[in-house]
């Protein structure tokens, strides 16, 4: 346990570092040990976060101090608090191969401290989950074996845009790229995904359905709605899936996959 630190009369816990374990509570003889959810609590919870930063750590077991009995029952001991930094680990009456660990350190250190009946909070975990920073790329996220990997060096729609270029406005917003919606539906065609829903949902969650479909982490995955829509509007009057199966079928043929007859 490393979250104890020493001061010149006191020992305090590290909110940060405790793991809520409980079990110097239960071992102090004298419970003074008290959990921060209590009322009146709150400038020892404060004192604890302060002193535990610029108080030297300890994690090696200590005698009682000396004069032990004579603070037994002695009220209001924080008019008696120093803020002095205690020697921490520098100082020990224990070799090193008779230190504790874990929590029967802290549990030592604890009864030793509390047959004094020095006040030591129990500090509260600060669980904070900031944003953070990192490089991230799908391109090695993705295995270099994975079917997809087989699939995209196949998979050749420049011809998409072209064809579909006199069934789109030039006034308006933007569409949601048609080669976008190409690449989804060979995701739902290949693993077997037939709802449009769920075919959505899959690549918002598929970090491998995402690097076919060229979209990052933050690249919004189209509506499903937006599917059928184009399937009765452009794809249909621009009779874009016949090319685009004569295209594979033809690649097909090349690579030796069928034979080009019925």
């Amino acid at each position: 346990m490393n979250c104890f630190y020493e001061g010149e009369n006191m020992l305090v816990i590290h909110p940060d570092e405790c793991i809520d374990c409980g079990v110097c509570e239960t071992e102090c003889p004298v419970e003074a040990i008290k959990a921060d959810t209590g009322s009146g609590l709150e400038k020892w919870l404060e004192l604890n976060a302060d002193y535990a930063k610029i108080w030297p750590n300890i994690t090696v077991n200590r005698a009682p101090p000396p004069d032990a009995k004579k603070w037994e029952g002695v009220a209001d001991k924080a008019q008696y608090f120093l803020p002095a930094p205690g020697e921490g680990n520098e100082r020990s009456l224990l070799p090193d191969s008779e230190k504790l660990s874990s929590c029967d350190t802290g549990c030592s250190l604890i009864q030793s401290l509390h047959e004094a009946e020095l006040k030591v909070m129990m500090g509260h975990r600060r669980v904070e989950q900031a944003v953070s920073f990192y490089e991230f790329s799908l391109e090695r996220r993705v295995p270099l074996d994975h079917l997809l990997r087989s699939i995209d060096s196949f998979v050749e729609l420049s011809e998409v845009r072209r064809e579909l270029t006199p069934f789109y406005s030039s006034m308006a917003r933007p569409s949601i790229d048609p080669e976008l919606m190409i690449r989804i539906l060979i995701i739902g065609y290949c693993f077997g995904i037939r709802s449009e829903r769920r075919l959505c949902e899959e690549v918002h969650l598929n970090l491998a359905y995402r690097w076919l479909c060229r979209l990052d982490l933050n690249g919004p995955v189209p509506d499903h709605s937006t599917f059928s829509k184009n399937r009765h509007g452009r794809f249909r009057r621009s009779d874009l899936l016949r090319p685009l199966f004569d295209t594979v079928l033809q690649r097909c043929i090349r690579e030796g996959l069928v034979g080009g007859f019925i």
